[in-house]
């Protein structure tokens, strides 16, 4: 067929259609809210963590120091048992003695763990330190207020936490909005 005869077409980019496609081995969600004082998880939040983590494997980005991090999400309701399958990445390498100098190093880590690979990680960005694991995975869902450079390359953004985004992002992931 020669380019005279050739259909006209419109590509239309729906954000969420790569999400509902992507064969998902590994999310990785910040908890972290200077703001309230400490990591924070709802109990709506919870319970959409214990449905993706039936699917998927779980990563806990934080600015905290890891073990603060999980006495947090212990007086929030989360049990030891839940908080044992998730990883935890700091994303200040000073909170970890001797953990490598950056938090892609952490995530290189844990995909090879779990056998996923960058392509086949999602980010829930949540501030802007979570720009560095943003810009070397498959697909970044933004919450509102992650910061300009997640926003930007987000597949779509999300309202702050406060308003339920994180428990929307989770079911997107899963293609259950």
């Amino acid at each position: 067929m020669d380019d005279a005869r050739k259909p006209e077409f419109t590509l239309v980019h729906n954000a969420m259609s790569n999400i509902r496609r992507e064969p998902w081995h590994l999310v990785v969600i910040d908890l972290d809210d200077p703001a309230g004082g400490g990591p924070r998880i709802t109990d709506a939040e919870r319970k959409a963590l214990d449905v993706v983590a039936r699917r998927l494997d779980i990563a806990i980005a934080t600015s905290y120091e890891p073990d603060e991090l999980l006495r947090h999400l212990e007086r929030q309701g989360m049990t030891e048992a839940q908080l044992a399958d998730f990883d935890v990445i700091s994303l200040d390498a000073s909170a970890l003695p001797g953990a490598p100098a950056r938090p892609t190093n952490e995530l290189a880590r844990i995909c090879r763990k779990h056998g996923a690979t960058f392509r086949s990680t999602a980010v829930i960005a949540a501030c802007p330190n979570d720009t560095p694991l943003a810009l070397e995975v498959g697909t970044v869902l933004a919450l509102a207020g992650a910061g300009r450079a997640c926003e930007d390359i987000a597949a779509r953004v999300f309202p702050p936490c406060a308003a339920g985004g994180l428990t929307l992002a989770l079911f997107a992931l899963l293609g259950r909005e």
